[in-house]
């Protein structure tokens, strides 16, 4: 990413030159490309609170400068006389590093926080202060349990709302509710962030959400009389509840991840998005065992008092609000960026692509003869997939400068594993699908299409935030909520169509179509995509263009 980078010894995963608050230590610098015997000649001192342990190594550790930014001063040189060099720097600060303010460090090195020479050190578990291990446990366990509550009564509700008189359009819109509502409700979270602070609507978006599946749990005690309309208003008015909350927490979980893992954003979001991935994973079979047990309440007993426990649990870990100088960022100012009005269509086709072949694929499966066991278990393939692969695009976008190639990898890569897994028509002579495509074939796209998901919807957050700063956007937490609302309101409207579309065009039409009309999205996005990172960044290296918004 940017700034200067400091890497660990070959040993140990403990990042040793971790400069993240008030540390004291030495940075060795060669004065020109030679042998070992010229790296001891000059030296600069980075002193504060804590003390130090520094010491100089000689092993080839990948530690290096930028080679046009210049962080620190060698003695009797000035900043801007110290160039690259072929030689790395090497580093040993061998210390702990609690919570504490950067500024004595900035100070130190002549660089502050919005200066492009901020240090990069790669992510490492172990380098973090308790405080923060703490508080990324308790945001994957609030994720996770989110996605298995949003999943979790596919095995059973269907059943228990026909017996209430609830027709499958009905239950189906009930299913649908919560990410419609999502939509709605994520932009109005992200503007309300700095007014209402982070931490009071992270915590209060678990409380709700907690709260509201509990209470979901104990509709079936309601009479069935009416037709069950009581019913279904009652999980009408349940399920919007639970998607404010829902949009609420992770709305202010990606300001979390902006403010206090600001250097690994995409990372700790590819983390995060692993336990999303295993929560979509578990949550039909966790809802199946959880119903086989105790009947219809006990999964949404369970789930929901895990949810609720996130909230004592992230209380103290959160910290208090900064204070911001600058004025509320609205969506549309948002949204006259082109990277990220592009990238909200982005994630709206990834989650679309995600989505289409939801209610559709089990009458395609049906097809092999597959028992119900083997044919869950295919529907599993993409989720797992996802998880699987999230944390490495997160490494892998921590390393690159240029985030554009990965997108475009992402929909190309979505747009052939959606053409292979219908078949296309295109490519049988539109033959009908019981005579088209393999078995083999879909397992093989349905396992490549979580891994290019995942390629593209890692980056996206950290892609968003970088536009908003080109832009010359503040980079503070109205504009990391407002950019966190825009991006949850975009994935969960893919959600919602992806489902509807998909079962839409089966009814006219046949399963390969409606995987084509999905790839044909994707195709599209690449060439809108591929528009866009020429007219903003050959167009702007000419002088063509301006990329800020004044």
């Amino acid at each position: 990413m940017h700034g200067t980078q400091f890497a660990s010894d070959d040993n140990s995963n403990d990042y040793n030159g971790l400069i993240n608050g008030n540390v004291s230590g030495q940075i060795l610098l060669p004065v020109a490309s030679g042998s070992h015997s010229n790296r001891n000649a000059s030296t600069t001192n980075i002193s504060a609170n804590l003390p130090s342990r520094a010491s100089p190594t000689n092993n080839n550790d990948d530690v290096f400068v930028k080679h046009h930014r210049s962080v620190v001063q060698q003695d009797g040189i000035e900043p801007a006389q110290v160039q690259a060099v072929s030689n790395p720097i090497y580093v040993n600060l061998d210390i702990k590093v609690e919570d504490a303010d950067q500024t004595a460090v900035e100070s130190a090195c002549g660089s502050s926080s919005s200066d492009e020479s901020s240090i990069f050190v790669p992510f490492s578990f172990r380098a973090l202060s308790r405080k923060r291990k703490l508080l990324l446990v308790s945001l994957c366990l609030g994720e996770l349990c989110s996605n298995v509550m949003l999943s979790i009564m596919a095995p059973f509700f269907p059943s228990e709302a026909e017996s209430k008189g609830v027709s499958s359009t009905v239950s189906g819109w009930i299913f649908g509710v919560l990410p419609l509502a999502q939509v709605i409700f994520s932009p109005i979270v992200g503007a309300m962030m700095k007014p209402a602070g982070v931490k009071f609507l992270f915590l209060s978006g678990a409380f709700l959400g907690g709260c509201a599946t509990i209470l979901f749990g104990a509709l079936d005690h309601m009479p069935s009389r009416d037709g069950g309309l009581m019913f279904i208003i009652y999980c009408f008015a349940i399920r919007i509840t639970t998607a404010w909350g829902f949009a609420s927490y992770t709305t202010a979980a990606f300001v979390i991840i902006a403010q206090e893992f600001g250097d690994n954003v995409s990372q700790v979001f590819g983390i995060a998005e692993t336990f999303c991935g295993i929560g979509a994973v578990l949550g039909p079979a966790v809802g199946g065992v959880l119903y086989g047990w105790g009947g219809f309440g006990l999964p949404f007993f369970v789930l929901g008092g895990i949810y609720l426990l996130t909230v004592p649990l992230s209380w103290p870990l959160i910290p208090s609000d900064a204070e911001s100088h600058h004025g509320q960022v609205s969506n549309f100012t948002l949204l006259r960026v082109p990277g990220i009005l592009m990238m909200c269509w982005t994630v709206i086709v990834l989650g679309t692509g995600w989505s289409i072949f939801e209610p559709v694929l089990e009458p395609r499966l049906g097809s092999y003869n597959l028992s119900p066991q083997l044919i869950g278990l295919v529907f599993l393939l993409t989720a797992s997939s996802y998880a699987l692969s999230a944390p490495l695009f997160g490494w892998i976008t921590e390393r690159i400068d240029d985030l554009n190639p990965l997108i475009l990898a992402s929909l190309a890569g979505c747009t052939a594993c959606l053409a292979m897994l219908g078949p296309s028509p295109l490519f049988t002579n539109n033959a009908p699908d019981s005579a088209t495509g393999s078995l083999a074939l879909i397992i093989v796209s349905l396992a490549l299409l979580g891994l290019f998901n995942s390629m593209g919807i890692v980056p996206s957050y950290e892609y968003m935030l970088d536009a908003a700063e080109e832009a010359g956007l503040p980079d503070d937490v109205s504009v990391h909520g407002a950019i966190g609302g825009l991006w949850g309101s975009a994935y969960a409207f893919g959600e919602f169509v992806g489902p509807i579309a998909g079962g839409f065009l089966v009814d006219i039409s046949s399963f390969g179509w409606a995987t084509t009309a999905g790839a044909g999205l994707s195709l599209i996005s690449v060439m809108r995509f591929s528009r866009l990172v020429y007219y903003l960044f050959y167009c702007s290296e000419l002088g063509l263009i301006s990329r800020d918004l004044g």
